[in-house]
C-alpha cells in the first residue's frame, strides 16, 4: 500500500502436540520503514520497537478440548520478525474478554 504498509490475509491449519487440528486465519496491518524492511530482508530480526504489526486471529476446530477457541476473538502483535531463508514471525497473541 502506499506509503509503506501492508494488508495480511493469511490462512493455516496447524496441528497440536495432541495431533488436534485448529484452522487459524487472521488479517492484519504491518507498517515498516524502509530502512527496517531492508534490515529484515538481510537476516535481522525486527521487534515491536521497530514497526506496526498487529493481527486479529479467530480459530475454528472440532476438537473438543480446545472447543473454547471457536468462541474467542484474538488479537496479537509481532515480537519478532526475521527475514531471509531462516526467516520466521513470532506473535504474542490474546484473547479479548
Amino acid at each position: 500500500m502506499p506509503g509503506g504498509s501492508f494488508r495480511i490475509d493469511a490462512r493455516m491449519l496447524i496441528r497440536t502436540g495432541d495431533q488436534a487440528l485448529i484452522y487459524v486465519s487472521y488479517g492484519g496491518v504491518v507498517s515498516v520503514s524502509q530502512e527496517n524492511f531492508a534490515r529484515m530482508s538481510a537476516g535481522s530480526v525486527l521487534t515491536p520497537q521497530d514497526m506496526y504489526f498487529v493481527i486479529t486471529p479467530v480459530f475454528q476446530t472440532a476438537h473438543p478440548e480446545y472447543a473454547w477457541l471457536n468462541h474467542v476473538q484474538a488479537v496479537g502483535r509481532v515480537a519478532e520478525l526475521k527475514g531471509g531463508p531462516e526467516g520466521y514471525v513470532r506473535y504474542d497473541v490474546f484473547v479479548v474478554k
